[in-house]
């Protein structure tokens, strides 16, 4: 039986033929990243530009965008307009706790754990909320991705989050407890997020506000 209608594939195959299936799966996913306007591969070039933002290393060719399509060779130089310190390509919302929380059994907005210095109640901060931030780009591309729209913003790379828009939104609402960076995946974008996060725990500090932030990531 194959794994699906757009993936030839069956656990027989994939057992007794391992090169030929990668060979197979690896045709449908650069297939798949073409039809979706990004490169199809993490560019290798040995006359590229070397590209840290995240752990695939992209080295772009002159002129090439790099696996996040934000990336970009620009005569011999990497440049980028957004995942930077102050733009990315994102949006936000504020969700109740712990509605999409990976980890509400064990963090303190879940648990009530480390209350009351990290949680508002023993029992959690049910009636509260997370600034759920989805980040419009991946280091991964994952096939079967339940949050595929991260490819079209990759695509389009818009919309736009604004560094002082975004703390601002996220201070001016008490009821905000956790801010969660999702996607897609954070580390194309990290600047941004390192930025943001930086500045939501200086003055969360400063007002004596619980603020946990935790990153929803892939492991590249």
């Amino acid at each position: 039986m194959k794994i699906s209608s757009s993936l030839p594939l069956c656990l027989e195959c994939i057992r007794e033929k391992p090169k030929r299936s990668i060979e197979i799966a690896s045709q449908i996913h650069s297939e798949t990243r073409e039809k979706a306007g990004l490169p199809q591969k993490v560019p290798e070039s040995s006359e590229g530009v070397g590209c840290d933002h995240c752990g695939n290393n992209c080295m772009i060719s002159d002129g090439h965008r790099g696996y996040c399509n934000l990336s970009k060779n620009e005569k011999g130089k990497v440049m980028r307009e957004f995942g930077t310190s102050e733009k990315a390509i994102g949006s936000w919302y504020r969700d109740r706790h712990p509605t999409n929380c990976v980890a509400s059994w064990c963090c303190a907005g879940g648990s009530g754990s480390g209350f009351p210095t990290y949680a508002k109640t023993p029992e959690g901060d049910k009636g509260y909320k997370s600034a759920a931030v989805f980040l419009g780009t991946c280091s991964y591309h994952c096939l079967y991705c339940q949050n595929s729209q991260w490819r079209r913003n990759a695509k389009d790379r818009k919309p736009v989050l604004e560094k002082d828009e975004l703390v601002e939104g996220i201070l001016s609402d008490s009821s905000v407890t956790c801010l969660c960076w999702f996607g897609g995946s954070p580390e194309p974008q990290s600047p941004f997020v390192y930025e943001v996060s930086k500045e939501l725990v200086k003055r969360a500090e400063k007002k004596d506000r619980i603020l946990r932030i935790c990153l929803e990531r892939n492991q590249r």
